[in-house]
């Protein structure tokens, strides 16, 4: 039996890969008067609305400047730039949902705010006919919140087993439409029609159709 010596010149020892290092969209939210960034965002083109974002400003005073153009009762509009496209959005003309806290603890100036859309909270309290449903990754049944949330928006009971056929019924029939998100902390987004009548029928043909079942 024959052998073959490989010498070590005819080792080919590939280098190790480069890292690789995602980078992150420049995102900025501004009024007239202040600019903070954004490390991601989520919004509505049907309302104009923004949904959600994670903002970075320097200084606290900036951070309330665009909350209280967000907020505030009269009608203004504020600025979403994002790579290639500036998004104007109107504001919710009242409080967002937030969860701040500031840099200094970690040895730097300024505050990070994550907010969500008064529409994104509970159904029952939005006033609008529609609510947003924003999912930042951790959720492990984003169908089943979904049907969740439906279920306390509609007069018509919900089953959580229907979760997945509502969710597809529901963007086929317009009922349910998907989010612009851009940066890692927002994976997916909905905008959902509170239409009784609309679901009702939705539900009426997925039980006629044997997709869904009492």
């Amino acid at each position: 039996m024959s052998t073959t010596t490989i010498t070590m010149e005819q080792v080919q020892v590939a280098a190790p890969p480069e890292p690789q290092t995602e980078e992150l969209p420049v995102i900025k939210l501004a009024n007239e008067h202040a600019l903070v960034f954004g490390h991601s965002a989520v919004w509505s083109p049907s309302d104009n609305q923004l949904v959600a974002a994670s903002l970075v400003a320097t200084s606290s005073q900036t951070m309330k400047a665009i909350m209280a153009t967000l907020a505030t009762n009269s009608l203004q509009f504020i600025n979403l730039y994002i790579p290639g496209e500036t998004v104007v959005l109107q504001n919710a003309r009242r409080g967002f949902i937030h969860v701040g806290a500031s840099l200094e603890k970690v040895n730097s100036k300024g505050t990070v705010q994550v907010i969500l859309h008064p529409a994104a909270g509970d159904p029952r309290l939005a006033k609008e006919n529609y609510f947003y449903l924003v999912d930042d990754g951790e959720q492990n049944d984003f169908p089943g919140l979904f049907a969740e949330r439906l279920n306390t928006a509609i007069t018509w009971p919900v089953k959580p087993e229907w979760a997945d056929y509502l969710l597809q019924a529901g963007m086929d029939t317009h009922l349910v439409e998907g989010l612009p998100c851009i940066g890692p902390d927002f994976v997916t987004a909905l905008r959902v029609l509170k239409s009784d009548d609309a679901w009702a029928d939705v539900i009426a043909a997925g039980i006629t159709g044997g997709q869904i079942a009492f």
